[in-house]
């Protein structure tokens, strides 16, 4: 993606598939066994973004460091790290729209400095490490036990 940031190539599939919701988190189909109108026995496609869910999974790692049950997630240090980072992914999304190419170059590096703070705080590797460089395996796997399965 900093390639076509700093090209300023905001349209790039980089880019754009990364906040776009491309992901589907719950497909259209009808409910089994129910009853009332066809409308409500319907439930809708609903679609997420690598964006969302690289929120929502920094979230919830931020927040499994916490040593104390008493203490609020806000409060804890790798959950403050992770709201930095979206801090600095909103300014860059803002350069973005703007078409401000200098404005959207800076806001990459400062977004990409502060997710190497998150990542050091919960031990994984900086953003330099070549094991971002391979493709991701989306697949979900079959989870079963018995004749149940999810």
């Amino acid at each position: 993606m900093q390639t076509a940031v700093n090209a300023g190539n905001f349209k790039s599939d980089d880019v754009s598939n990364f906040f776009a919701q491309t992901i589907v988190t719950s497909s259209k189909r009808q409910k089994s066994n129910c009853r009332g109108s066809s409308e409500a026995c319907v439930v809708q496609e609903e679609l997420s973004s690598r964006w969302e869910d690289l929120q929502l999974s920094m979230f919830l790692l931020g927040n499994a460091f916490r040593l104390d049950a008493g203490k609020p997630p806000e409060k804890v240090r790798q959950v403050k790290e992770a709201k930095a980072f979206f801090s600095e992914v909103e300014k860059l999304q803002r350069a973005m729209r703007q078409g401000n190419q200098d404005q959207a170059s800076k806001g990459f590096v400062a977004a990409r400095a502060a997710l190497d703070v998150f990542l050091n705080d919960v031990d994984l590797p900086p953003t330099v490490d070549p094991v971002y460089g391979t493709s991701a395996d989306t697949k979900v796997p079959s989870l079963c036990q018995g004749s149940f399965c999810v």
